[in-house]
Protein backbone atom coordinates (compact mmCIF):
# COMPACT_ATOMS: atom_id res chain seq x y z
CA UNK A 1 0.00 0.00 0.00
CA UNK A 2 1.20 3.39 -0.59
CA UNK A 3 -0.03 5.94 2.16
CA UNK A 4 0.46 9.95 1.84
CA UNK A 5 2.54 11.62 4.35
CA UNK A 6 6.06 12.07 6.35
CA UNK A 7 6.21 8.26 7.86
CA UNK A 8 5.25 6.88 4.79
CA UNK A 9 7.80 8.61 3.05
CA UNK A 10 10.14 7.58 6.00
CA UNK A 11 9.75 3.61 5.36
CA UNK A 12 9.58 3.88 1.76
CA UNK A 13 13.12 5.54 2.03
CA UNK A 14 14.77 4.40 4.88
CA UNK A 15 13.69 0.54 4.27
CA UNK A 16 14.28 0.99 0.50
CA UNK A 17 10.43 -0.39 -0.15
CA UNK A 18 8.39 0.66 -2.88
CA UNK A 19 5.55 0.38 -0.66
CA UNK A 20 4.75 1.99 2.91
CA UNK A 21 2.08 -0.28 4.83
CA UNK A 22 0.58 -3.80 4.86
CA UNK A 23 -1.83 -5.71 6.49
CA UNK A 24 -3.59 -8.72 7.57
CA UNK A 25 -7.02 -9.21 5.55
CA UNK A 26 -9.24 -10.90 8.94
CA UNK A 27 -12.64 -10.80 7.30
CA UNK A 28 -12.87 -10.04 3.57
CA UNK A 29 -16.39 -10.01 3.28
CA UNK A 30 -16.63 -7.13 6.52
CA UNK A 31 -13.24 -5.54 5.25
CA UNK A 32 -11.55 -6.17 8.79
CA UNK A 33 -7.95 -5.87 8.96
CA UNK A 34 -4.84 -6.03 11.62
CA UNK A 35 -2.82 -3.43 11.31
CA UNK A 36 0.20 -1.60 13.57
CA UNK A 37 0.22 2.39 12.31
CA UNK A 38 1.53 5.40 13.69
CA UNK A 39 -0.75 7.92 15.12
CA UNK A 40 -2.60 8.90 12.09
CA UNK A 41 -5.56 8.60 9.63
CA UNK A 42 -7.78 6.89 12.65
CA UNK A 43 -6.17 8.11 15.68
CA UNK A 44 -4.62 4.97 17.15
CA UNK A 45 -1.16 4.44 17.29
CA UNK A 46 0.35 0.47 17.38
CA UNK A 47 -1.59 -2.82 16.17
CA UNK A 48 -5.22 -2.63 16.25
CA UNK A 49 -7.95 -3.90 14.47
CA UNK A 50 -9.37 -1.31 11.63
CA UNK A 51 -11.40 -1.44 8.68
CA UNK A 52 -10.30 -1.47 4.78
CA UNK A 53 -12.73 1.23 3.87
CA UNK A 54 -10.12 3.67 5.66
CA UNK A 55 -7.83 3.08 2.41
CA UNK A 56 -10.51 3.22 0.00
CA UNK A 57 -8.99 4.57 -3.52
CA UNK A 58 -5.33 4.15 -2.23
CA UNK A 59 -3.28 1.92 -4.19
CA UNK A 60 -2.89 -1.88 -3.20
CA UNK A 61 -1.72 -4.91 -3.78
CA UNK A 62 -3.35 -8.28 -2.07
CA UNK A 63 -1.61 -11.67 -1.77
CA UNK A 64 -3.60 -14.79 -2.23
CA UNK A 65 -1.98 -17.13 0.81
CA UNK A 66 -4.67 -16.72 3.43
CA UNK A 67 -5.06 -18.43 6.27
CA UNK A 68 -7.50 -21.21 5.90
CA UNK A 69 -10.72 -21.53 7.47
CA UNK A 70 -10.00 -23.92 10.13
CA UNK A 71 -7.18 -21.49 11.16
CA UNK A 72 -9.71 -18.70 11.50
CA UNK A 73 -10.92 -20.68 14.64
CA UNK A 74 -7.84 -19.21 16.51
CA UNK A 75 -7.31 -16.52 15.02
CA UNK A 76 -9.38 -14.72 18.18
CA UNK A 77 -6.71 -15.77 20.79
CA UNK A 78 -3.78 -14.66 18.16
CA UNK A 79 -5.49 -11.43 17.87
CA UNK A 80 -5.52 -11.01 21.27
CA UNK A 81 -1.41 -11.59 21.74
CA UNK A 82 -1.06 -8.99 18.90
CA UNK A 83 -3.65 -6.05 19.48
CA UNK A 84 -2.43 -3.24 21.42
CA UNK A 85 1.74 -3.90 20.31
CA UNK A 86 2.98 -0.43 20.20
CA UNK A 87 4.05 0.66 17.24
CA UNK A 88 7.84 0.16 16.28
CA UNK A 89 9.30 3.76 15.01
CA UNK A 90 12.86 3.15 15.79
CA UNK A 91 12.90 -0.27 14.08
CA UNK A 92 12.30 1.96 10.58
CA UNK A 93 15.88 3.70 11.00
CA UNK A 94 16.98 1.04 12.23
CA UNK A 95 16.34 -1.27 9.62
CA UNK A 96 17.28 1.12 6.84
CA UNK A 97 20.46 0.85 8.70
CA UNK A 98 21.11 -2.63 8.45
CA UNK A 99 20.27 -2.69 4.80
CA UNK A 100 21.88 0.10 3.87
CA UNK A 101 24.82 -0.96 5.67
CA UNK A 102 24.46 -4.61 6.23
CA UNK A 103 25.85 -3.34 9.86
CA UNK A 104 24.58 -5.93 12.22
CA UNK A 105 25.93 -5.46 15.67
CA UNK A 106 24.13 -7.60 18.74
CA UNK A 107 22.99 -4.51 19.87
CA UNK A 108 21.30 -3.46 16.60
CA UNK A 109 19.88 -7.10 15.43
CA UNK A 110 18.24 -7.19 19.09
CA UNK A 111 16.44 -4.19 19.53
CA UNK A 112 14.92 -4.77 16.00
CA UNK A 113 14.14 -8.66 17.19
CA UNK A 114 11.98 -7.02 20.06
CA UNK A 115 8.56 -8.30 19.59
CA UNK A 116 6.73 -5.01 22.23
CA UNK A 117 6.69 -2.93 19.05
CA UNK A 118 6.49 -3.64 15.23
CA UNK A 119 5.86 -1.69 12.02
CA UNK A 120 3.01 -3.09 9.65
CA UNK A 121 5.63 -5.42 8.06
CA UNK A 122 7.05 -7.35 11.17
CA UNK A 123 3.68 -7.60 12.26
CA UNK A 124 1.74 -9.27 9.28
CA UNK A 125 5.04 -11.37 8.99
CA UNK A 126 4.83 -12.44 12.84
CA UNK A 127 1.43 -13.04 12.28
CA UNK A 128 1.89 -15.42 9.57
CA UNK A 129 4.18 -17.10 11.12
CA UNK A 130 2.49 -18.14 13.91
CA UNK A 131 -0.17 -19.36 11.61
CA UNK A 132 2.69 -21.46 9.98
CA UNK A 133 2.79 -18.95 6.83
CA UNK A 134 6.21 -18.21 5.91
CA UNK A 135 6.02 -14.49 5.00
CA UNK A 136 9.65 -13.84 6.13
CA UNK A 137 10.34 -13.11 2.34
CA UNK A 138 14.05 -14.84 2.86
CA UNK A 139 14.64 -12.54 6.14
CA UNK A 140 15.67 -15.21 9.22
CA UNK A 141 13.04 -13.92 11.47
CA UNK A 142 9.85 -12.24 10.50
CA UNK A 143 10.93 -8.53 12.27
CA UNK A 144 13.16 -8.08 9.74
CA UNK A 145 10.93 -7.68 6.88
CA UNK A 146 9.77 -4.95 5.48
CA UNK A 147 6.31 -3.24 3.21
CA UNK A 148 8.35 -3.54 -0.04
CA UNK A 149 9.85 -7.23 0.92
CA UNK A 150 5.90 -8.50 1.21
CA UNK A 151 4.89 -6.43 -1.57
CA UNK A 152 7.58 -8.41 -4.08
CA UNK A 153 6.59 -11.59 -2.82
CA UNK A 154 3.22 -11.70 -4.85
CA UNK A 155 3.96 -9.55 -7.27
Amino acid sequence: MDIPGFVGWSIKKMTRSEYDHCFIVLDAKKGTILESQPNRMNGRSGAHINNLSEYAGLPMVFSNDYISATQSVMMDEALDAFVGIRYGFPDIALLGIKLATHWQPKFLTDYILDEHRMICSQLVAQFGANFGKDWRCGQENPQLVTPGMLAARIK
